[in-house]
């Protein structure tokens, strides 16, 4: 097992409470949320449909401000995005500029930073393109290609940005099956090479058993973390054999048996 995450809690959410409306409207999303996150680990927190996983991952990243509790990332408190996260938005398409090139979607990541030139972005931009496989479409626009390599394009904007904490909003719920197991190991391939940090928000069991070396699994609204659970998985994980592991299939009985109410 990959044993770069550590005890220190690199990201830390604390009594995270998140309500919207007021009065007899008033909506309790999340209920009292402790979570913690390592240095260079990959976590996946799943939930029931409407749970607020989201909403709490949005929390993480200085996006929006919980009602109660405190976020810390490297012991510092977050009230905004803070520099060194970077949030990927499940929504691939609206993510992406259609009138910039796939090579300047990629550059807008950079090309604020002081002293960067935009020859300087743009030659950035496509080696982290060609890190993804699409090299050769850096002066298309995103609306000439398919779903999975505009999501492909939204990864290397991500990975050029530099982050030292990744978050990943169900990024690979509207690709078709085939394209979401090649985004998998994409996104393993890049994190082991760069070894950011990683907390995915998925639906999918299976993705989360599959990816992660912990799962936190979240309960109905107001949700709170019920149970965490090691994945213990041999990394590199194989797309086939990895889903045939006994612990694989063990781990994924035991929190689906536990979201239908079951356990």
């Amino acid at each position: 097992m990959d044993m770069r995450a550590v005890d220190t809690p690199y990201l830390q959410l604390t009594g995270i409470r998140k309500t919207f409306g007021s009065g007899d409207r008033q909506v309790v999303a999340l209920g009292r949320v402790e979570l913690t996150v390592a240095e260079g680990e990959f976590l996946a927190i799943v939930g029931p449909s409407g749970c607020g996983k989201s909403t709490l991952l949005q929390i993480a990243a200085g996006l929006a401000l919980p009602s109660e509790g405190t976020v810390r990332f490297r012991g510092a408190p977050v009230t905004a995005p803070p520099e060194g996260i970077v949030y990927l938005f499940q929504q691939y398409g609206k993510s992406l500029l259609p009138w910039r090139t796939v090579a300047d979607n990629v550059a807008f990541a950079i090309e604020h930073r002081p002293g960067m030139t935009r020859a300087a972005a743009r030659e950035t931009s496509r080696r982290y393109l060609a890190m993804v496989g699409l090299a050769e479409f850096a002066d298309r626009y995103p609306w000439q290609l398919s779903g999975g390599m505009q999501q492909r394009v939204t990864i290397a904007r991500a990975l050029a940005a530099e982050p030292r904490v990744l978050l990943l909003d169900e990024p690979f719920s509207s690709v078709d099956a085939l394209t979401r197991l090649e985004l998998h190991q994409l996104v393993l391939e890049l994190w082991d090479k760069h070894r950011f940090t990683a907390v995915l928000v998925t639906h999918d069991v299976d993705e989360a058993v599959y990816l992660a070396d912990r799962i936190a699994v979240l309960s109905a609204r107001p949700s709170e973390v019920v149970q965490v659970l090691d994945t213990e998985l041999p990394r590199p994980r194989d797309p086939l054999a990895t889903r045939e592991l006994p612990r694989f299939l063990s781990l994924r009985h035991a929190i689906l048996q536990r979201l239908l109410g079951r356990a």
